[in-house]
C-alpha cells in the first residue's frame, strides 16, 4: 500500500513533466512529416543591403539562384559582381540589375550553376556582391559619378528549396527580364518576358509619340529608362525617353534633340552616357555623346569623327572600348574601335575586317566576345574576341535560320535573342545560348505581333538593339 501511494504521489506531482515530453515528441514527429517545401526561406545580407526575396530553380543548362535586395545605405552603390556557393557548389557567373543602386532602391542578382536543382530539396549557402560605395547621392544615373577607388564585398547567406521555374516570381522583380521592342516602320511598341525557354506572350505598350515613325533610329536602355534618338521621317534629330518596368513602357517624353540629323546611326550606352556614331544623312561620320539621367538626355557633345562615312551598322561598348562593325557604305566589311573616356571617345583605329559585307546586322558583346548575326548578303553568323587591342579573328558559327538584316539582337543572361528582319518573313524570332565562345542551336520563339524591321529591341541591363546599339555590361 505504501509503494502504491508513493507511485500515485509521484505521478500526481510530475504528470505535467510527462505531458510536456509527450507534446514535444508529437511536435517533433509533426515537423518530421511536414514537406520540405514548407521550410521557411532565409535570406540575409550581413551589411549594406537587405534581402527581400530569393529563388533557386532549374534552367536548360543547369540552375540559377536569384536574390532580390534593397540598398539600405545613404548615397549610391556601383554594383559590379555577384557569385554564390550552394551546398558547396560554386556558381560559374553572375550579374546584378541595375548596376547603379541608390538608397532605398531595389535590385536583383542572378548566379548561374552547371548542376540542376532538386525540386523540394533544401539548399544552404552564401553569396557575395562586389560594389563601390559612394557616400553622396550622384547628380545623375551615371556610374561614372560613383567611382570610389576601392571595391567592397558585401556577403550574405541563404537557405531555400529548389523549385520549378516560376514566371510570376520575375514579374514581381524590380527589374524583370523583359524584352522591349519599339518601331518597325511605325510607332508601335511591344514587350514580352524572356527566360532560358524563350520569349513569352507579346503585349502592346505605349506607342512612340504620335507622328514620329521610329525607323532607322537607335534606342538604348540604361537602368530602367529607354532613350531613342533620331528617325527616318519627320523630325530626324528628335530624342525621346521613357521609364520601363514590368508593365511595359511608360509615357514618352521629349528630351534634348541631337545636334544633327540622325538615322541609321549606331548608338550605345555605357556607364551613364549615350554614344551615337554616324548617320544615313547629314552627319555620316559624326560622333556625339551625352549624359543620361532620369530627366532624359543631357547636352550633346561632339567627339572625334569616325574614319569613314558610317551608317546602317552596329556599335557595341565593352570594358572601356567601343567596337563598330560593318557599314552601309563601301567598304561594307570595315571594323574600327576606340577607347571610351566616359565621357568622350579617343582615337579610332582599324581592326580585323568582318569576313563578309556587313550592313544591317545585329551585333552584341558578351563577356569578351562580339556576336554578329546576319549581313547585307544573308544569314551569316560570326563571333570574335574583343580586347584593348581590337577585334580578334572572326569565326563562323551556325547560320541564322533565315536571312537577317536591319533588325535587332540583344544579349541577356547567357542567351542571344534576335527579333524581326529586313526581309520577309520579318516577324520571326529566334534565340540561341551563348557558349562563349560560339553559339548553340537557334530555337524559334513566339512571333512578333506585327511586321518588325528597322526597329530596336533590347533588355534592361543587356547589350544589343538595332544594328547592335545598346551597349554592353562592363
Amino acid at each position: 500500500m505504501q509503494r502504491a501511494q508513493s507511485a500515485i504521489e509521484f505521478l500526481t506531482t510530475y504528470s505535467f513533466v510527462f505531458l510536456i515530453l509527450a507534446v514535444s515528441l508529437a511536435l517533433l514527429l509533426l515537423f518530421a512529416s511536414i514537406p520540405k517545401s514548407t521550410v521557411p526561406l532565409e535570406c540575409a545580407f550581413y551589411s549594406g543591403f537587405s534581402c527581400t526575396d530569393a529563388a533557386y530553380y532549374n534552367t536548360s543548362t543547369g540552375s540559377q539562384l536569384v536574390i532580390v535586395g534593397t540598398d539600405t545605405q545613404p548615397g549610391a552603390m556601383n554594383v559590379s559582381t555577384f557569385n554564390s556557393y550552394l551546398n558547396y557548389g560554386q556558381s560559374i557567373g553572375g550579374y546584378c540589375v541595375p548596376k547603379l543602386v541608390s538608397a532605398g532602391q531595389s535590385f536583383y542578382c542572378v548566379a548561374n550553376f552547371t548542376t540542376p536543382a532538386n525540386l523540394g530539396s533544401t539548399y544552404m549557402g552564401t553569396f557575395q556582391v562586389g560594389a563601390k560605395y559612394c557616400g553622396g547621392e550622384p547628380p545623375s544615373v551615371s556610374i561614372l559619378n560613383c567611382s570610389a577607388p576601392t571595391s567592397i564585398t558585401y556577403g550574405g547567406s541563404v537557405q531555400l528549396q529548389g523549385s520549378a521555374y516560376n514566371p510570376s516570381f520575375f514579374i514581381n522583380l524590380p527589374y524583370p527580364p523583359d524584352i522591349y521592342c519599339v518601331g518597325g516602320g511605325t510607332d508601335q511598341a511591344y514587350y514580352a518576358q524572356i527566360s532560358p525557354s524563350g520569349i513569352g506572350t507579346w503585349t502592346s505598350t505605349n506607342s512612340y509619340p504620335s507622328g514620329v515613325s521610329l525607323q532607322y533610329a537607335s534606342c538604348s536602355i540604361y537602368n530602367d529608362y529607354i532613350y531613342c534618338v533620331g528617325s527616318n521621317t519627320g523630325a530626324e534629330n528628335q530624342a525621346y525617353y521613357a521609364k520601363v518596368n514590368s508593365n511595359g513602357i511608360m509615357a514618352w517624353a521629349l528630351t534634348t534633340n541631337a545636334p544633327a540629323v540622325l538615322n541609321k546611326e549606331g548608338c550605345s550606352v555605357y556607364m551613364g552616357y549615350i554614344y551615337c556614331v554616324g548617320s544615313g544623312s547629314g552627319a555620316g561620320n559624326k560622333v556625339y555623346y551625352a549624359g543620361l539621367s532620369s530627366n532624359g538626355i543631357g547636352n550633346w557633345i561632339a567627339a572625334p569623327g569616325y574614319p569613314i562615312q558610317f551608317q546602317n551598322a552596329g556599335c557595341s561598348i565593352y570594358r572601356n572600348y567601343i567596337y563598330c562593325v560593318g557599314n552601309g557604305n563601301s567598304p561594307y566589311n570595315s571594323v574600327y574601335y576606340a577607347p571610351v573616356m566616359n565621357p568622350g571617345i579617343g582615337t579610332w583605329a582599324a581592326t580585323a575586317n568582318y569576313p563578309v559585307q556587313e550592313s544591317g546586322a545585329g551585333c552584341s558583346v558578351y563577356e569578351g566576345y562580339i556576336y554578329c548575326v546576319g549581313s547585307k548578303t544573308g544569314a551569316n553568323v560570326y563571333y570574335a574576341p574583343v580586347s584593348s587591342g581590337g577585334v580578334g579573328n572572326w569565326i563562323a558559327s551556325a547560320s541564322y535560320p533565315l536571312s537577317f538584316n536591319n533588325a535587332g539582337c540583344s544579349v541577356f543572361n547567357g542567351y542571344l535573342y534576335c527579333v524581326g528582319s529586313g526581309v520577309s518573313p520579318n516577324n520571326q524570332i529566334y534565340s540561341a545560348q551563348i557558349l562563349n565562345p560560339g553559339l548553340g542551336n537557334w530555337i524559334a520563339a513566339n512571333s512578333y505581333p506585327g511586321s518588325i524591321l528597322d526597329s530596336f529591341c533590347s533588355v534592361p541591363g543587356s547589350s544589343g538593339g538595332y544594328a547592335g546599339g545598346g551597349g554592353a555590361p562592363s
